[in-house]
């Protein structure tokens, strides 16, 4: 069959990217069909094998060299179901996810030496303690030049630890070369001393071995992989595309799958004309990713240009504080001292929990296909529902003409709800599995962005144990769950107003915002790294300046920029 072929150009010259996905049709052809899931099915083994290759060279991540030789190991993965470049690319995907994880056991390991024990004490008398006594102690470190010189030693392979140097660099200033003359000349005199070299070696020994047993093998679930578009660059040949057809009288739109160099799969596209907007601003020209769908079908994602619509400056007066829930409502809304409270229907979930105990009591692993499709669809129908509600929560604000909002950047996983729901009969945190509820912030900031809201996060530490009077912060403030009561002051109220409350400050006071976040291209904020102590100091310090000058803090942009320095 001779077929006619449409590209469609990208139209615009945006900066921003992101994936629209589009599907192969249900009534692809049978034959097709199963082919194609024969295929993922390959690629899955292939990732699955090169990731026991990286896996059991793991050790090769500490040191450069054999590192570099281990990244270019994908020629040894050569096969029939895909190209050498998306073979590659597949490789290197996997190679760069071992990469990260040892780089972050890196940090996490390194040498260090206990310089001090820090104690903070109670600035004031409270119900529960008097002023000096100690509210909590850490333990603080330093570095010394025994510990840099053997932080840069775990890379360096056994064998050669007795000899090897720091190497000069070439064009380096002369104070570079006196710094590296003095690291040398230190690393000589500590091999001088046989006892402490022999300790040292072993210790280093240790270390990496210790951040090697740490590495977690990946095991790939999916054969999704990214696919070429072109086969070699430097060719014209064309691989797997989209494009559209207008001879044809039942479909216009297919996909192009191209199998390595055997084979070519021309499958019928789901397409959706309010979507997919008929192509606008998507590159069908280009490399993207394909994997398979619950149904069998290829889901493909094509890269869309698009231009974000925000105001460049933060308005004070519409920014609204969204506090997320689990146990008394889903979310409490602050605008301007006025507090929205939304709820999920509590009923509805309670029918999910029901069906989902069920799946629970057959076991997991012992699951009929019939009832891993019940739990797809529970899974499903919470998703479906929760973005509804966020949606349903977007348009309100919109019409109130809320420009910002600001979430916690909370990962409610990791909290540790271990406490049992009563009205659910489950724990809590299998309800935030259930619920979905490390999703919503996600689903929260693509729906606004779409509507030219800007979404700010900040870090949960201290929100719901601030005092929005006198700003005290403890522990002790929220004894119950549902309610805030100060032991500084005594105010009281409810628990999920005071904090959406403190949420909102975090990015409507101008030092608040500074001070603890970072800003993307589009004037969004996230938390900077910080610890919990220095973030609680850092509030403190703010609220403690503003007392002792009497001033606003919701009108302090003059003192933010006359007293920055003092203000940390």
């Amino acid at each position: 069959m001779a077929i006619r072929k449409t590209h469609i150009k990208e139209l615009n010259d945006n900066k921003s990217i992101r994936t629209k996905r589009i599907s192969s049709h249900s009534l692809t052809n049978s034959n097709k069909t199963k082919r194609i899931q024969l295929h993922f099915r390959y690629v899955r083994k292939i990732k699955y094998l090169m990731s026991n290759y990286i896996y059991n060279h793991i050790e090769d991540f500490l040191f450069q060299e054999n590192k570099d030789i281990l990244g270019n190991q994908y020629k040894q993965f050569k096969n029939q179901e895909m190209s050498a470049w998306e073979t590659q690319q597949t490789y290197q995907e996997l190679f760069d996810k071992y990469h990260n994880s040892i780089n972050t056991l890196k940090k996490q390991h390194k040498f260090k030496v206990q310089n001090k024990i820090k104690i903070e004490r109670y600035k004031k008398d409270t119900k529960y303690a008097k002023k000096g006594d100690i509210k909590s102690t850490k333990i603080v470190f330093k570095t010394t030049p025994l510990t840099r010189l053997m932080n840069w030693l775990i890379y360096i392979e056994k064998d050669k630890l007795d000899t090897v140097l720091k190497s000069y660099k070439e064009n380096a200033t002369i104070e570079a070369n006196n710094k590296v003359k003095a690291f040398n000349d230190y690393l000589n005199k500590i091999r001088n001393n046989e006892k402490l070299w022999e300790r040292i070696k072993a210790l280093i020994l240790m270390k990496q071995q210790r951040i090697i047993s740490k590495v977690k093998r990946i095991i790939p679930k999916t054969g999704s992989y990214r696919k070429a578009y072109k086969e070699n660059p430097n060719v014209t040949s064309v691989g797997s595309e989209v494009f559209i057809d207008h001879s044809n009288k039942h479909f216009k739109h297919f996909y192009k799958f191209k199998i390595a160099k055997k084979e070519i799969l021309y499958l019928p596209l789901t397409y959706n004309k309010d979507f997919h907007n008929h192509f606008k601003n998507i590159n069908l020209n280009a490399n993207h990713y394909v994997s398979l769908n619950d149904k069998g079908q290829i889901n493909i994602g094509l890269q869309e240009t698009f231009k974000q619509t925000f105001k460049e400056t933060i308005s004070k007066e519409q920014i609204a504080g969204i506090d997320l829930n689990i146990k008394h409502n889903f979310c409490v809304i602050n605008i301007d001292e006025d507090y929205i409270e939304y709820d999920y229907d509590r009923d509805f979930f309670q029918k999910q929990i029901n069906d989902l105990k069920a799946i629970d009591a057959i076991g997991y692993n012992r699951l009929s296909k019939i009832n891993k499709s019940k739990l797809q669809k529970i899974v499903k129908r919470t998703e479906s529902y929760f973005q509804n509600l966020v949606s349903e929560i977007l348009d309100s604000l919109q019409n109130k003409a809320i420009t910002e909002i600001v979430l916690e950047d909370l990962n409610l996983q990791k909290t540790g709800f271990k406490t049992f729901s009563e009205e659910f009969g489950v724990s809590y945190n299998r309800l935030v599995k259930i619920l979905r509820l490390n999703q919503v912030k996600h689903w929260f900031k693509n729906q606004a962005n779409k509507r030219g809201i800007k979404v700010h996060f900040t870090s949960p530490c201290a929100t719901s144990i601030e005092c929005s009077q006198c700003h005290h912060i403890d522990k002790d403030n929220r004894r119950k769950q549902e309610e805030f009561k100060c032991v500084n002051c005594g105010h009281t109220i409810n628990a999920d107003n005071q904090a959406s409350h403190n949420i909102s400050n975090r990015i409507k006071l101008d030092v608040l915002r500074d001070r603890l976040h970072n800003y993307d291209m589009y004037g969004q904020c996230t938390p900077k790294i910080m610890t919990r102590d220095n973030i609680k100091s850092t509030i403190e310090n703010y609220y403690l300046k503003q007392s002792t000058l009497n001033v606003d803090p919701h009108n302090s942009r003059l003192l933010r920029e006359t007293n920055s320095k003092s203000l940390i």
